[in-house]
């Protein structure tokens, strides 16, 4: 009996042993191998989408790409490639780079556009990664269409021009613009914003012939080109249909190819208020092919804003020193926001002759106090802040404007376009932009406004009788509306019969 006790439990132990080695029925083993160790790339979180947001001519804006090795083996990173232009790597810890496991590594994408338009671009990463061996990010951005004046300048023979490429007319005039951008490095294409008896200027920065009026031969009349910023990156136009119908002409062009400032110079167009052929010239210097001193074209002015900047001077066709203005064609993306902070100016809305006194919301004062109150009621009823501080930009025989003014700025127009960072800046001659955009919201072309005042903010002799006489026997200075260059207080100190019924007021808050 004890022998065969014996016996089976030796059995038993032996039974256990083949079975715990794997034994019986030819299995395979008990267990599975552990998978070998690899690596695992993850590229910004898996956000493989960059976006730049939209970002103006002349600045830059920067992301930062991350790569992680979220794997159990070294990570090998390649040579990253693709980030062409207007997009760059301005630094690189990761190409051809060898990443612990759980450590990361970075890239710095810089989107710097030299011209309007959107752009993209793939971002490859390759790698040892065993399941992703090239990841691609994909970059965007955008930036809007550019406007510059050209730094050069010539006649009404557009032929004559030094960039015209053999070409006249308008072709000759466009040669200009693409030329002139190229050597300053602007991408997209250009063209001058001209018109002839063919072909309308509203027609061509469409990349279109033929005239407004019939729809630039197609079903529907195009209204997208724009908005614009001029070479030094600040919002110059709204789209071309708020450009031309609500005068929305944010800041004077000024600004050549280079990012040179220009002021009080003028430029062919030949075009109306609306982007077609000025009715009063036709076949403007014989279709841009005539110098002849007998002809003239229409012109604009590097100083002008809403309207004004298209049509504003008769120009002689054998002037020599006239310059282009020239647009990016086509649609753009949207400009940024333009609002800064600062205290308010505008153009009071509303109008009357020289006798301050008679104007509604003068509230039976004369003179200058007729003039502040006439400020003061206009912001009331637009519900800006510190009504009560705004005074009428206005000298007397007695006091000047700039005397009037205690406090230091910065000033702003109701849009948010800065008019002047601080008094010296007010009074130094020329405006950041013009103050003819009114409290109700609308700019304002070619309007007189009454002043008594230079442009460093002295009293002239003309102020109609201290603003308390709107009769034929007294004469007051004024200035433009859209004017922001030299003259726009008082481009006429000479003035003008105080009798006139359309002149406005600028008011500023104090």
């Amino acid at each position: 009996m004890k022998n065969k006790i014996m016996w089976s439990i030796i059995v038993l132990a032996t039974a256990a042993a083949f079975v715990s080695c794997g034994g019986g029925g030819g299995g395979g083993g008990g267990g599975t191998p552990p998978a070998p160790a690899v690596p695992d790339i993850m590229v910004n979180d898996n956000n493989l989408v960059i976006s730049f947001g939209t970002v103006v001519l002349r600045n830059t804006s920067e992301q930062t790409v991350t790569m992680k090795n979220d794997g159990a083996a070294d990570l090998s990173i390649g040579a990253i490639a693709g980030a062409s232009a207007p997009f760059s790597i301005t630094s690189d810890t990761c190409s051809n780079q060898t990443i612990s496991p759980a450590a990361s590594c970075s890239v710095t994408v810089r989107f710097a556009p030299t011209g309007g338009g959107t752009f993209s671009a793939n971002l490859g990463i390759p790698s040892n990664d065993p399941d992703e061996t090239t990841v691609n990010a994909q970059l965007s951005g955008a930036s809007p269409n550019v406007v510059f004046v050209t730094s050069v300048s010539g006649n009404g023979n557009l032929g004559s021009w030094a960039d015209a490429g053999g070409k006249t007319g308008l072709a000759a005039g466009d040669a200009v613009c693409q030329a002139r951008a190229g050597a300053a490095g602007l991408s997209g294409s250009f063209k001058a914003w001209l018109s002839d008896d063919n072909d309308d200027a509203y027609c061509r920065i469409h990349n279109l012939t033929g005239k407004r009026s019939a729809n630039c031969s197609q079903a529907a009349l195009p209204a997208s080109a724009g908005p614009w910023v001029r070479t030094d990156g600040f919002s110059c136009a709204a789209r071309i249909d708020e450009l031309l119908d609500n005068g929305k002409m944010y800041t004077p062009v000024r600004f050549d190819e280079f990012g040179a400032q220009i002021t009080e110079a003028a430029y062919f167009t030949n075009t109306y208020i609306d982007g077609t052929l000025h009715p009063a010239v036709p076949s403007p210097c014989i279709n841009w092919t005539s110098s002849d001193a007998g002809l003239v074209g229409e012109g604009g002015g590097t100083d002008m804003t809403s309207y004004n900047w298209t049509a504003y001077f008769g120009l002689s066709c054998a002037q020599p020193t006239v310059r282009l203005l020239c647009m990016q064609t086509g649609a753009g993306p949207s400009l940024p926001s333009l609002l800064t902070t600062g205290k308010k100016v505008f153009l009071a809305s509303g109008w009357g002759t020289g006798n301050l006194s008679t104007w509604p919301g003068a509230g039976g004062n004369s003179g200058l106090a007729a003039g502040d109150a006439i400020c003061r009621a206009r912001a009331a009823a637009a519900g800006l802040a510190n009504a009560d501080r705004f005074k009428a930009w206005l000298s007397d025989s007695t006091t000047n404007a700039k005397d009037r003014i205690t406090s230091d700025g910065p000033w702003v127009r109701l849009d948010g376009v800065p008019i002047a960072e601080n008094k010296a800046d007010l009074l130094d001659g020329s405006l950041f932009t013009s103050i003819n955009l009114t409290e109700t919201g609308l700019y304002y072309g070619n309007y007189g406004v009454w002043s008594g005042t230079t442009d460093n903010g002295v009293k002239t002799p003309n102020t109609c009788n201290d603003w308390t006489d709107g009769s034929s026997g007294f004469m007051g200075s004024f200035g433009v509306a859209p004017n922001a260059g030299p003259g726009w207080s008082s481009g006429w100190s000479n003035g003008t019969s105080c009798n006139q019924s359309v002149f406005m007021l600028r008011c500023i808050e104090d």
